[in-house]
């Protein structure tokens, strides 16, 4: 896989991340290792259908069909998300729209209060038909520095492709950030940005590339 140029360099052989920040032409970062954005998903064992949660008919979870229930439709369901987002690490399951149906995503933040966060994402293991290969973890970064724009940045090992994205007027919170980075929806908006970027999804006047 090739750098991400001027937005990432890769350090040793873990292929370890050096984000910068690019918003108004400002270049500064910090060496981040997996470890700080978030342990690796589960492996193949605990990928098993012994290790997964009880299942209801349609094959989901019981855990996230309750969750649907709970909140009218599958799009607004989440599990795990806290009322109230503090500095620290911010883990959840939420929904995004998969074209046939809802499809649920798992996501962890790594948040110290200030305007960037790393993260890690990859498939729910509440969602149904899963198996050991269904695991694809996105690691990244994202930062709105400006306090306005969204930068993007990630790896993506197991479909061998980097990328960076930048959304002007994508920030979270950007409306009144010091509020709104405190409410739980300000990061599935911001989660569900992620997904459309790895997806490749147009978003207004965003500008990117991914390296394969």
């Amino acid at each position: 896989m090739r750098s991400l140029r001027t937005v990432a360099k890769w350090q040793g052989t873990d292929h370890t991340p050096f984000l910068g920040t690019l918003i108004d032409g400002q270049a500064s970062g910090k060496s981040v290792t997996a470890g700080q954005i978030g342990k690796r998903p589960q492996t193949e064992n605990e990928m098993s259908e012994g290790n997964m949660s009880k299942r209801a008919t349609s094959g989901r979870t019981v855990t996230l069909e309750d969750a649907i229930a709970r909140a009218g439709d599958e799009l607004s369901a989440t599990i795990g998300l806290p009322e109230h987002i503090e500095p620290g690490e911010i883990k959840f399951t939420f929904m995004v729209d998969a074209g046939d149906s809802p499809q649920a995503e798992d996501i962890t933040f790594t948040w110290d209060g200030g305007l960037s966060a790393t993260w890690l994402q990859d498939i729910s293991e509440h969602e149904s038909n899963l198996s050991p290969a269904s695991s694809a973890p996105v690691w990244g970064w994202a930062s709105w520095r400006n306090g306005g724009d969204l930068l993007l940045a990630y790896t993506w090992p197991d479909v061998e492709v980097d990328g960076w994205a930048h959304i002007p007027g994508g920030a979270p919170g950007s409306e009144d950030q010091e509020d709104t980075l405190s409410e739980p929806q300000t990061w599935v908006e911001l989660a569900r940005t992620i997904i459309s970027v790895l997806r490749g999804e147009e978003l207004p006047k965003r500008t990117g590339q991914t390296y394969e």
